[in-house]
């Protein structure tokens, strides 16, 4: 684990002040304290050849559907939303991370695990506030929002990326994932 020193990170009460001040739906928060549950517990069992910011994982995680409940009102995309709205709050590299936990940019299975692939496997494995396998969460997420053609084709895509990106969080750990992110 690594805490990088000058980095602006809300701690989770600042977090859970948040939830309020941005009117998240309770279930949505609990669906965010399951995200940060399962993040955090795989930033706990990196191996020493793997570090990342397990602060801003948590944050993020926490924060990542920030502007979720607003977006159900106006359809705009609560990634980018919620990324605008924590970098206005000045918290700029949490804002990276958030802004990609809806679709990964520059995947790259080989490279060194990042806080924003903990952040979007950990949400595409929570179903509300239940912890599931990929192929559950992908079927759920295809009948939620896989209405037209392109966005059922972006959804398979997203089941297909986090199966290496799984493969590629196992191969950081030190122990089974199953085990790990099971409560």
């Amino acid at each position: 684990m690594k805490i990088v020193p000058g980095i602006p990170i809300p701690d989770e009460t600042e977090c859970r002040k948040f939830f309020h001040r941005y009117g998240m739906l309770e279930n949505i928060i609990r669906h965010s304290l399951c995200v940060r549950d399962v993040a955090k517990a795989i930033c706990t069992a990196l191996n020493n050849e793997t570090t990342v910011n397990c602060p801003l994982v948590c944050a993020a995680a926490l924060l990542h559907d920030i502007t979720k409940t607003q977006s159900l009102i106006t359809g705009d995309n609560h990634a980018e939303s919620g990324a605008r709205l924590v970098a206005e709050l000045g918290y700029p590299e949490l804002s990276e991370v958030i802004v990609q936990h809806g679709t990964l940019n520059n995947f790259d299975p080989a490279s060194s695990l990042t806080e924003a692939e903990i952040v979007f496997y950990a949400d595409k494995r929570v179903l509300h506030d239940t912890i599931v396998t990929i192929d559950e969460r992908i079927k759920d997420l295809l009948v939620r929002y896989g209405k037209s053609k392109a966005s059922y084709l972006h959804i398979v895509k997203i089941g297909e990326l986090l199966k290496d990106l799984e493969l590629k969080i196992k191969n950081s750990l030190d122990g089974a994932l199953e085990e790990i992110i099971r409560p």
